[in-house]
């Protein structure tokens, strides 16, 4: 994933402002990367089928079943 020049001095720019501390290009690139692929995991809706079975499932003991119910 490229990350422009822009956008990169931005999150450097917001990283000094928030912790104190200067990153280098290369530091503040990755941590921008990883910041986005989080944010579109957690922006994705999930699929429904996926964790409708694990939400049905029941446990053997006297605990109620934890998941979420579809």
């Amino acid at each position: 994933m490229h990350i422009s020049d822009e956008a990169l001095d931005e999150f450097i720019e917001i990283y000094k402002a928030e912790f104190g501390d200067d990153i280098s290009r290369s530091e503040a690139s990755e941590m921008a990367s990883r910041l986005i692929k989080l944010y579109k995991l957690l922006s994705t809706k999930p699929s429904a089928k996926k964790y409708s079975s694990q939400a049905t499932t029941h446990s053997t003991d006297d605990h109620p079943p934890i998941g979420f119910r579809t």
